[in-house]
């Protein structure tokens, strides 16, 4: 973008998040009454602080801090406190001719 010569700007105020992160869902979605951020079809019991973002009917029970993402080829799950550490691990399948696909 920095170098572009077809860029045009204007003048706006508006809230906004840079959504790098699966935690930054947390900032702008709806949680429910136990802090988890649910964008699926879902039951989830006894489940704290949670994302779960799935195309697919997800159960879940017993989770703490967990981050569960479920597309149609491939399926995230780790705790939020190794979230930092997913962009490592898409670099390494980046260079993996098997599970290149899957990005």
């Amino acid at each position: 973008m920095e170098k572009t010569r077809k860029l045009v700007v204007c003048l706006s105020e508006f809230e906004w998040d840079d959504v790098g992160t699966w935690s930054a869902f947390e900032r702008i979605l709806r949680k429910d009454e136990n802090d988890n951020v649910i964008k699926a079809e879902a039951i989830v019991n006894e489940s704290r602080n949670c994302i779960i973002f799935s195309d697919k009917f997800v159960m879940a029970l017993g989770l703490k801090d967990i981050i569960l993402v479920s597309v149609e080829d491939a399926i995230l799950i780790c705790h939020k406190s190794k979230e930092k550490e997913i962009k490592d691990i898409i670099q390494g399948i980046a260079l993996n001719e098997k599970y290149k696909r899957f990005l």
